[in-house]
């Protein structure tokens, strides 16, 4: 590497400075400084994919042939380069991840990495002794950052190998890892898939798969698909990892936490140019401006290349619109990209960016071996040239190089631009001839001085000029030749002093002396140039690139007549060089008189004895010049004459040479220098004809694309007389190695026609055939120019991809609208058209909001231009419906939602039903999964909380395990399915068969003083379904209070015995139906009110199954109000005497009530007698309690119920 001074920097600067903004006349040219042989012995073959140079000249070269990363130092020569340090074990990829089909088991191999296993024992992470093996898997990217610290793109790895630089190595001359990271996520592509057997996989029609994607999960953080290219910024140290297979561009910064680098953005996606312009298909290189961040990303996939602006934000989920998107696009369609990225073949990764430091755009284009420059305009890119290069295995030549790098240290301003700066490089990772090139800018310009102003014919002085040659670029020329152009018809010959064909070292010039001598009277307007070779010879020993330098125009010499009497031979010219045995050679002698006298010159044809036989026919002897022209720019009349001199050509076939002179008749001046004219003289001077007739006949005429078998067959004509000698065939398939492919048939004899038995079959791809003839003529054959015809032949069916976003769950199906969009692309041509089953709802995707439906298939027809048709089926499996709940109770509530039975029996018919009708796809439902019940009090549950648990075998689950009710309860009953979609339904039973309430208990009934009325009156409770709060109406009848009735057991009872009274039987129901008859006889008279409690008799489960059970009611059991009053009627004293059974058993409790002290006192002489004083009135209670009878009242102080029970 050249000797990097800061003063030659600075001075490259100010020059650039200085001048104008460039207008590209022609491209810069760009040599190599020098070439590098890569690989390491082994059957691999090296197989360069990236370059990068450090700080001290290293070259450090990824070579996924060898799986190896390599340091190769050069001398300053750069003649010999050795190996100082390198990573890797020669031979096949070593991966560390085991591998396992997809899980939708699309084929029957593994192809996804799951887990790393490291049987072999591979370095996984630096400072882990002992130091494992170098394992790397086709290491695709790698690059340098300030501290000369290396970063490998250990591709089919899934990571990221960080090396520190090559002044620190292992004692064994490997590099020492620093830091590892990344693993595995996101998208998986198999190009040209095969099963275990090495088998091609087919689709469903039998043919080959080209391409194969899956996609096990989304990309995520600090893990790769397929991390194809690095570049490291070298002011931050973020490092930027373009992750193809996931579409994405990934950075990373240092985390000291960790102790390693970690993810901090990440920015791009998969997507088709017309629904996703933001989208990347198969990125192929990154490149970043080292002054201002920018990065530039190769989208092959789509030929263009999409500038991202820093710093960049996260920008990975749809719609894509939030974070990071290209500031710039330059594409096929702009200047300088009429193919961005050459031919389309396929998804073979081609092409790469990098910046100089000027901010222009490099982009290499591997299939068409050409660099396109383009300088930014704002935020966008103008184009300024194209580097071409040959495509070929030559130094200066490229091989489908597939990376490459822009090595410029930094300058004082960083301004400097590729051309001008002479420390700047461009390295080529030439992959396919195993080695790396490094260019250097060459360039040559050339300058006139001292040329003669005016000249003369005749005149001894020739015309003079000094012609400087300077080499502008970075490298020596050799064979530095000035080129002299714009002097036919005046100037006879020319001499360059010294000789040129000189060496001329880069900034050096050289100066040669020209002289001209002059032939002809005008206006000399030269155009001067010069050309030289770069001078570093390739493996063949040749030198390589051509520089031409710029021409510029001399200043203009008149050129007028010789002195006076002069008779000048100004030319001599013929009709065609080549002459046919027996024609005519006619030479045209032009003479020129510079006195004003006429002149009689007597032109003089001699043909040298080596000539082959002519024989004169025609021609005069001497002619006239009359004196009389017009006067030239010295003062001189001139005149020209013409004198034609013909003759006849042999049959011995060769050159015949004729000398004229033309001197004065009569012996006067002499004329100038005679002239020489060389004639060959051939047998046959018509070339032949060749058609090719090519079947069948294109799709496309204006393209030239073609279908099918395509085979050729070639014709040639000679209209002379020496025949066909040979048909010339060959044809060069484009992106393949091998060179040009020879279709040349054999001809036998000389024919005048020559059409092979047998047409010949061109390979399918993008064909360029040239064929001409050539006859048998003598001494040379006459040729035909070649004819060139470009031919596109497609037999491949066009590409198709799909996206479904949401993806279907485990079992296929989607519970929510679907948008299945695709790509649709072909390997060699266009996409004519794009024939969908249903319609699209974009140009690429269909978006199926459906409530329910099967698209089994949804279908493309995919035709491209070629009529290759692809039919791409996708399966869609919609199902928005939830499955339908139905519950059964057995038996109905009554009116009032309540049963008064037992069992209460709630079944479920549950089913998961497609629509009547469906406009598009099948109508199908998903089925049912799984189904669930529970049961829960009011408001101890939500619907939400029932757990599926009930599993349903092959989608069949004709319903929900029935829900018994054994006992009186108030609950829910809730009921949830899932179908095979996970559409969930919930369903409360009461919504469609009433809230499930039973009550098996009958009501109570109990006596109690109105106050208000002075009556009895008989309420109705219930603990669970309810009664009416109001008193309970009786149904009456006549009857006789007897001595049986009270036993006479009042002391102060003024009613008599056998008196009339009231029979009373009470209907009390509580809401479930559930019946409690109470009987009473009641005597009334004047303050006081007898009742005799006579029965009781409970009824439950009426109407379906009534069952009746009587009360225990002791005889006896009595109750007696006594009151007085005041004179307005309230309540002056009230006795309440209530009594349950007879004798020994008997229960009896008695209430005063004294209004004016405002106090009842309560005598009990139950099993435990007592007396309580209370405030105010308290009303004591008989009533009926679970089949028996019991005496009551509430304790006002403390809301209880006092409940007085018989012995």
């Amino acid at each position: 590497m050249p000797f990097r001074s800061i003063f030659a920097r600075a001075a490259a600067l100010v020059l650039l400075l200085a001048l104008a903004a460039p207008v590209w006349a022609q491209a810069p040219v760009y040599a190599p400084q020098f070439t590098l042989d890569v690989g390491q012995p082994a059957a691999n073959s090296p197989y360069p994919h990236a370059v990068a140079i450090d700080s001290k000249g290293r070259v450090i070269v990824a070579n996924p042939g060898q799986n190896t990363v390599e340091v190769r130092q050069c001398d300053a020569g750069h003649r010999n380069c050795v190996l100082v340090a390198s990573y890797g074990t020669v031979g096949d990829p070593i991966r560390v991840y085991d591998y396992a089909p997809p899980a939708d088991g699309a084929v029957a191999y593994g192809i996804i990495p799951t887990t790393i296993n490291n049987r072999l024992g591979c370095e996984l992470a630096p400072e882990a002794p002992p130091r494992g093996l170098a394992c790397l898997a086709t290491p695709q990217g790698v690059a340098v950052d300030a501290t000369d610290r290396i970063y490998l793109a250990d591709t089919f790895n899934y990571r990221v190998l960080v090396f520190n630089s090559a002044d620190n190595v292992n004692a064994d001359g490997t590099l020492q890892l620093a830091y590892a990271f990344g693993t595995f996520a996101g998208t998986v592509v198999e190009i040209d898939p095969e099963d275990a057997d090495g088998n091609p996989i087919l689709d469903p029609s039998g043919n080959p798969i080209d391409v194969l994607f899956e996609q096990p999960s989304l990309p995520q953080p600090d893990h790769f698909a397929l991390p194809w290219d690095i570049v490291v910024n070298k002011k931050t140290g973020e490092v930027f990892v373009l992750d193809q297979w996931n579409n994405q561009i990934k950075g990373f910064r240092f985390e000291p936490t960790v102790r390693n680098f970690k993810q901090f953005v990440a920015f791009g996606h998969r997507g088709d140019t017309a629904a996703d312009p933001e989208g990347l298909v198969f990125p192929s290189g990154l490149g970043i401006d080292q002054t201002t961040g920018d990065l530039a990303v190769a989208d092959s996939g789509k030929h263009r290349v999409m500038v991202y602006t820093y710093p960049f934000t996260n920008n990975t989920l749809a719609p894509f619109n939030a974070g990071t998107t290209a500031s710039a696009a330059i594409t096929t369609a702009g200047p300088g990209g009429p193919d961005v990225f050459g031919r389309n073949t396929g998804y073979t990764q081609q092409g790469d960016v990098a910046f100089d430091r000027a901010h222009r755009l490099f982009i290499l284009d591997s299939v068409s071996s050409s660099v396109h420059v383009f300088a930014k305009s704002g935020a966008a890119y103008a184009f300024q040239f194209t580097i071409n290069k040959v495509g070929g295995v030559g130094t200066g030549e490229l091989a489908d190089s597939l990376g490459f790098t822009i090595d410029q240290p930094d300058d004082p301003l960083n301004a400097l631009d590729l051309e001008h700066d002479p420390a700047g490089q461009m390295a080529f990772a030439d992959s396919y001839a195993g080695r790396v090139q490094v260019f250097q800018h060459a360039s040559l310009s050339v300058a006139m001085t001292s040329i003669s102003a005016t000249a003369a014919l005749g005149d001894p002085l020739p015309i003079t000029a000094r012609i400087t040659v300077t080499n502008n670029g970075f490298l020596p020329l050799t064979g530095v030749v000035p080129t002299l152009d714009g002097y036919e018809g005046l100037i006879s010959s020319y001499t360059l002093t010294p000789p040129p064909g000189g060496t001329l070292a880069a900034g050096g010039q050289l100066e040669f002396a020209a002289s001209l001598t002059p032939k002809s009277t005008g206006a000399l307007n030269l155009q001067v140039g010069a050309t030289g070779t770069t001078h570093y010879a390739d493996r063949s020993g040749k030198d390589n690139e051509r520089v031409v330098a710029p021409v510029i125009i001399a200043p203009t010499v008149a050129i007028g007549c010789g002195p006076a009497g002069t008779l000048v031979l100004e030319r001599v010219t013929v009709d065609s060089s080549v002459v046919q045995s027996g024609r005519d050679i006619t030479l045209h002698v032009v003479l020129r008189n510079c006195s004003a006298a006429p002149i009689q010159a007597s032109p003089v044809v001699t043909v040298l004895p080596s000539s082959v036989p002519v024989t004169v026919k025609a021609g005069p002897a001497s002619m006239q010049l009359d004196g009389r022209g017009t006067i030239d720019a010295a003062g001189h009349p001139t005149d020209t004459g013409t004198w034609d001199a013909t003759y006849v050509a042999g049959s011995v076939t060769g050159t015949a040479t004729f000398q004229v002179s033309a001197p004065i008749a009569g012996g006067g001046a002499s004329a100038s220098t005679p002239i020489r004219a060389t004639i060959t003289i051939a047998s046959d001077t018509l070339p032949p004809v060749t058609t090719a007739s090519i079947s069948p006949a294109p799709t496309d005429a204006v393209k030239q694309i073609y279908k099918g078998t395509v085979t050729v067959q070639l014709s040639a004509t000679d209209g002379g007389p020496a025949g066909i000698g040979a048909i010339h065939c060959s044809y060069v398939l484009a992106s393949t190695l091998g060179g040009p492919h020879d279709c040349s048939p054999q001809v036998i004899g000389h024919p005048a026609t020559f059409t092979p038995s047998q047409p010949f079959t061109l390979p399918s791809g993008e064909v360029t055939l040239v064929f001409w003839s050539e006859d048998a003529a003598t001494p040379k054959p006459n040729a035909e120019a070649p004819h060139v015809a470009t031919l596109v032949i497609d037999n491949t069916r066009p590409n198709v991809w799909w996206n479904v976003s949401p993806a279907p769950n485990a079992a296929g199906w989607n519970n929510s609208p679907v948008a299945a969009s695709f790509t649709a692309d072909d390997t060699l041509t266009s996409i004519a058209s794009i024939a969908p089953s249903i319609a699209l709802a974009t140009p690429t995707s269909f978006y199926l909001d459906d409530p329910d439906a099967v698209f089994d298939p949804l279908r493309l027809v995919v035709t491209d231009a070629a009529g290759n048709t692809t039919t791409s089926d996708k399966v869609i499996r919609i199902d928005r419906l939830p499955p339908t709940l139905i519950p059964t109770r057995t038996p109905k509530a009554n009116a009032n939602g309540w049963n008064n039975s037992l069992p209460v029996v709630v079944s479920w018919r549950i089913e998961d039903l497609p629509p009547a009708a469906c406009p598009r796809g099948a109508c199908q439902a998903s089925g049912l999964k799984s189904v669930g019940t529970m049961t829960c009090p009011p408001g101890g549950c939500q619907p939400l909380q029932v757990r599926v648990v009930s599993p349903c075998p092959a989608g069949a689950c004709p319903g929900a395990p029935p829900t018994t009710i054994t006992a009186e309860v108030k609950t829910h009953v809730i009921a949830a399915a899932c179908d095979v979609a996970d559409n969930c339904g919930t369903v409360d039973a009461q919504v469609l068969v009433a809230p499930i309430m039973v009550d098996v208990t009958p009501p109570e009934g109990y006596n109690q003083f109105d106050p208000i009325t002075k009556t009895n009156l008989v309420y109705a409770r219930d603990n669970l379904s309810g009664v009416p709060s109001t008193p309970v109406t009786p149904a009456s009848a006549p009857a006789w209070w007897t001595r049986d009735d009270d036993e006479d057991n009042d002391e102060d009872d003024r009613v008599p015995d056998n008196s009339p009274a009231e029979l009373r039987v009470y209907t009390i129901t509580d809401a479930a139906g559930n019946i409690e008859l109470l009987t009473e006889k009641v005597r009334a008279d004047g303050n006081e009110v007898h009742v005799g409690v006579v029965g009781f008799l409970y009824t439950t489960g009426c109407p379906l199954k009534c069952d009746s059970k009587p009360g225990t009611v002791p005889s006896g059991t009595t109750k007696k109000f006594d009151w007085s009053t005041n004179k307005d009627g309230s309540l002056k004293t009230l006795e309440q005497n209530m009594t349950i059974g007879r004798g020994q058993s008997r229960t009896h409790v008695k209430a005063s009530y004294d209004a004016t002290k405002g106090l009842t006192t309560i005598h009990s002489d139950a099993k435990n007698p007592s007396k309580v004083t209370l405030p105010g009135l308290v009303l004591m209670r008989l009533a009926t309690d679970a089949g028996g009878v019991v005496i009551e009242y509430t304790n006002p102080a403390t809301g209880a119920a006092v409940v007085f029970t018989p012995y």
